[in-house]
């Protein structure tokens, strides 16, 4: 149902784009990183490039009574290309797909003074299909959530370390590093549905790369990105809807950008 939604979304979000005669829109992206990076359209010196994350997960075991748990996660990412003047569109969309990555790996969620740390790691790989390169792709981190009520607001804080890095058939190494920080501001509205409560808010959240995420421009010339801020607004209810073996308790709109890269995407939950 996610996938669905997200796929949905790209459609309707991506602009015609026409190709230019620079380098193809696969090589515009370190495309790598999407699994880490996140779903959604990026944009970027008028080339653009879609994502499209299937968060596959499965609880693996509850550790002890204070609710240490731990969860297989196996996300696969597919990337659709706009390339050779074409654009991306509901009916071209399998012609379009220019990358996919599969990537398993497991997180522990340990619950310390309040606060949710979930310490992962990820090995896996992917292929880009116009070029048939592939990749080792490995990431591991940690990210801490803490959720408090303040009156009638439900306030979430939340705290990342990232580290990924990627090694190509063609002998290309590169690695990134990310903290950031977020925070998360839930209203009640008074609404019930499903006989679940209905909130509104949103969040925003700050991400630092200590070293570049590179974007190839159309003249050959390389944007840096080197920090982003994503904005988004949502509606989510007090306990999650399961959807086709999903848990769902959100969704939202955002929009993140950052040192001349743009991107909009679909949300279904805070980030952390």
């Amino acid at each position: 149902m996610r996938l669905l939604l997200v796929v949905l979304f790209l459609v309707l979000a991506a602009q015609p784009v026409q190709a230019g005669s620079g380098p193809n829109n696969s090589d515009l992206f370190e495309w790598y990183y999407a699994p880490i990076f996140g779903s959604g359209v990026y944009r970027v010196d008028g080339k653009s490039a879609a994502f499209i994350t299937l968060p596959i997960r499965a609880k693996l075991a509850e550790l002890t009574e204070a609710d240490w748990r731990l969860t297989l996660r196996m996300p696969v990412t597919v990337g659709l290309i706009d390339s050779d003047g074409s654009t991306l569109d509901v009916f071209d969309i399998p012609e379009r797909i220019g990358m996919a990555s599969i990537l398993p790996g497991l997180d522990l969620a340990i619950p310390v003074l309040g606060w949710r740390l979930l310490p992962f790691a990820n090995l896996g790989g992917g292929v880009e299909f116009r070029s048939g390169e592939t990749s080792l792709i490995w990431a591991t981190g940690m990210f801490a959530l803490h959720r408090r009520p303040f009156g009638p607001l439900d306030l979430g804080f939340g705290l990342e370390l990232v580290h990924s890095s990627y090694h190509t058939s063609k002998g290309t190494r590169s690695a990134l590093t990310r903290v950031g920080g977020g925070l998360d501001v839930l209203v009640p509205t008074g609404l019930h549905a499903w006989g679940r409560e209905i909130r509104a808010g949103g969040y925003v959240a700050y991400r630092y790369y200590t070293n570049d995420l590179d974007v190839l421009l159309a003249n050959a010339k390389k944007l840096s990105v080197r920090q982003e801020i994503e904005i988004v607004a949502s509606l989510a209810v007090d306990r999650p809807f399961r959807i086709f073996g999903f848990e769902v308790g959100r969704f939202g709109v955002g929009y993140r950008y950052g040192d001349g890269l743009k991107g909009v995407r679909l949300v279904t939950e805070f980030p952390f």
